[in-house]
């Protein structure tokens, strides 16, 4: 008996068939729920008057998700961050928050109350993030907080760039994986493009994979090219008050495993690398124009599950 259960496991998990199409999409219906969890480790070397200077960022956070409707193969869901803990160090400061500490320290206490306050996200059937919205309730929650205007401006100056629409939306578009809009092989390709979750001009082209399909998951790899798209915006860099110029490039490798019934991929590993120069511009502290070689790092893991 107990060899009979086991070999009806193995032939529930056995690979489609070599060569057979699958159609990978969203099959989220009305209330389902889920929980969607976030590990970021950033590096990043600048050489300063022929220094290196190397700052290490953290990110750590969780968003429960409801799905509210499905139409017209839109799926809208709202959205709760739940946990956010962020440690920011460079070579001007240091910053850490975290949502579950103490409330004695103003930063645990401005972080605090913006969980559990929703916001929206659209997507389509095969995941791309179409729309982010009412992220500014989030910090509509820090208003009533009994801390000084000042802790206020420090908090949002340092993840001010990360709590925004058009960060989370390229945020979840890395964690939400895109898939093609037509039935693929294993081996076959389809491509994306997209932008990155930081106030940078700078979007990512990717190409994806079907690695291998069984009847319960996928394995699903992406190689993407990082290019900048505006050398001559000016953006303000996080956690410092300087605004600065980029021309940065890189590439990027994406693993995920998916779910084939729901679509939901249950883990996603993005490992990053841009390169290239930043032009810090002159106010402030620095009385002309710096320009300064950056090596951007990272490495994000992203969980879902399902409740």
């Amino acid at each position: 008996m107990l060899n009979t259960v086991v070999s009806l496991i193995v032939a529930f998990h056995l690979a489609l068939p070599i060569g057979k199409e699958i159609s990978l999409a969203y099959n989220l219906k009305v209330g389902d729920r889920f929980e969607l969890k976030q590990k970021t480790e950033q590096k990043v070397i600048q050489t300063i008057m022929g220094m290196d200077q190397t700052g290490n960022n953290a990110y750590d956070g969780t968003i429960e998700m409801k799905v509210l409707s499905v139409d017209a193969g839109q799926i809208r869901l709202e959205a709760k961050m739940t946990h956010l803990k962020s440690h920011i160090k460079n070579f001007v400061s240091e910053t850490l928050v975290d949502s579950d500490g103490d409330t004695k320290e103003s930063g645990n206490k401005i972080i605090r109350a913006m969980m559990n306050r929703e916001f929206f996200v659209t997507i389509s059937r095969t995941g791309t993030v179409e729309k982010v919205e009412g992220v500014e309730n989030l910090w509509a929650g820090i208003d009533a907080v009994d801390v000084s205007a000042d802790d206020k401006k420090k908090v949002k100056s340092s993840i001010g760039q990360m709590i925004n629409e058009s960060s989370f939306k390229s945020g979840l578009g890395q964690a939400f994986i895109p898939y093609s809009s037509k039935p693929v092989r294993p081996g076959e390709l389809w491509t994306t493009q997209s932008g990155i979750p930081a106030n940078f001009p700078v979007i990512v082209d990717v190409k994806w994979t079907l690695q291998s399909a069984s009847s319960s998951h996928a394995v699903v790899t992406g190689d993407g090219v990082f290019r900048t798209t505006d050398k001559d915006k000016v953006v303000l860099l996080p956690g410092v008050d300087m605004k600065a110029k980029v021309n940065l490039e890189g590439d990027q490798k994406i693993n995920a495993t998916t779910t084939t019934r729901s679509g939901l991929p249950e883990n996603v590993g993005v490992d990053a690398k841009m390169s290239g120069v930043m032009l810090l511009l002159a106010g402030g502290l620095l009385p002309m124009d710096m320009e300064v070689p950056i090596t951007i790092q990272t490495h994000t893991d992203y969980t879902f599950v399902k409740k």
